[in-house]
């Protein structure tokens, strides 16, 4: 079995796209325009379709953190968390995680999501670790880029070697669980893939692969 287990973030552990949900958030409390939200929806659809330019992205999706101190952000986190994401934890993966940590193994989330966005959904499941994209900071305030390494495609298989060796628990011991094909890098690198509910094009490399399926949806 696994000793260390790490689970992509949207459409894996949730029901939901939290960068998408996000802008929605910000929207709804007036702190992004209404036309936010057609973007979104059309970053979504990029990233469905691993053809998503990351760098505008990260423009678009860290506007409102420009600015912005890290209590501030937190604090919005938490009640976009309260407010739209906890109705939609899959209870299938709350179960699975649950069990995982009363197992004693070691558990991370590993999103392309930003760090301060996701930390409420790791607090939620009992996850021992949250590695999402990092904010950059001058001055005390969010700049409104990342800095590091993007925890997205190979930059997930990347987060998940240096994991190993920090850890000394080698790949060959790491489960990794993810949907897309944006996720494939990270299960390929990994002794135990599996793709949860996953998109036709993640779907039909699982099964070439001979990677095991689970169905968390709700």
């Amino acid at each position: 079995m696994a000793e260390f287990f790490v689970f992509d973030m949207d459409h894996t552990l949730l029901e939901n796209d939290c960068d998408v949900s996000w802008k929605e958030f910000m929207v709804s409390i007036g702190l992004a325009p209404a036309s936010a939200l057609a973007e979104a929806d059309r970053f979504f659809d990029l990233y469905l379709e691993g053809k998503l330019d990351f760098n505008e992205f990260v423009a678009f999706q860290l506007k409102e953190f420009a600015g912005k101190t890290p209590e501030d952000m937190r604090e919005l986190a938490v009640q976009h968390f309260e407010n739209v994401v906890k109705k939609r934890v899959r209870p299938k993966a709350l179960e699975y995680v649950k069990s995982v940590a009363a197992s004693g193994k070691r558990t991370a989330i590993l999103t392309s999501t930003n760090t301060i966005i996701a930390e409420p959904v790791g607090r939620y499941f009992g996850i021992d670790q949250v590695i999402g994209a990092d904010l950059e900071m001058a001055g005390g305030v969010y700049t409104g880029n990342i800095t590091g390494t993007y925890t997205a495609g190979e930059g997930k298989a990347q987060v998940v070697r240096q994991l190993s060796a920090q850890s000394g628990i080698p790949l060959e011991k790491f489960a990794a669980f993810g949907d897309s094909i944006n996720d494939l890098a990270l299960l390929k690198c990994v002794g135990e893939p599996y793709a949860v509910s996953p998109g036709e094009s993640l779907k039909a490399e699982a099964e070439k692969l001979g990677m095991t399926i689970l169905d968390w949806s709700m």
